[in-house]
């Protein structure tokens, strides 16, 4: 299958990724549904993507897939609290 990734800004920039399969592609027409399990990447309760993932990259490597990804996190080390 065809898959196209969207990175989804609701509620806020890069909170999650989308995943839509392409069932038509011609110069004058593009049908597309999002895939069942959608969104597939989102915030975790690991420190490097907290607050949101917004990216992913499959690649082919050595016969199998490999998908780099990019999350993201709020820091507030450096924030003074009252």
């Amino acid at each position: 299958a065809l898959i196209r990734f969207t990175q989804d800004c609701h509620p806020n920039y890069g909170t999650s990724v989308r995943a839509f399969e392409i069932f038509q592609l011609t110069p004058s027409t593009y049908v597309e549904r999002e895939v069942e399990r959608s969104p597939i990447l989102e915030g975790g309760g690991r420190e490097w993507n907290r607050a949101g993932m917004h990216h992913v990259d499959p690649h082919w490597v050595a016969g199998e897939w490999l998908a780099c990804v990019d999350g993201w996190r709020i820091d507030t080390s450096d924030r003074e609290w009252d």
